[in-house]
């Protein structure tokens, strides 16, 4: 598959709610993952994309927990309708 000059293979698990993962997906939780895992601010995350919970990096744990949907509606972007990302953030309640 061709996007914007850019190639990209096809990705054939199935995700959530048994619609295929598309690009778009991938890339939106990606780069949460990448933004947030160094933050300083976040413990651990979660994301609707993964089987488990995400870990930050050494060194950078901080008192909040992240939730995230991160392309809420996708399936929709072929019809033009809204899309967006979807989180939850909370203080971290236990010493671990």
């Amino acid at each position: 598959m061709q996007i914007g000059g850019f190639y990209f293979q096809d990705i054939s698990p199935v995700i959530g709610y048994s619609q295929p993962p598309r690009f778009l997906d991938d890339f939106a939780n990606a780069t949460i993952k990448r933004r947030m895992e160094q933050c300083g601010y976040i413990c651990i995350m979660a994301s609707e994309e993964e089987d488990s919970t995400i870990p930050v990096l050494d060194g950078y744990e901080g008192k909040y927990t992240l939730a995230f949907d991160p392309l809420d509606g996708s399936s929709n972007i072929d019809v033009n309708v809204s899309i967006g990302t979807i989180f939850s953030v909370h203080r971290k309640i236990s010493d671990g």
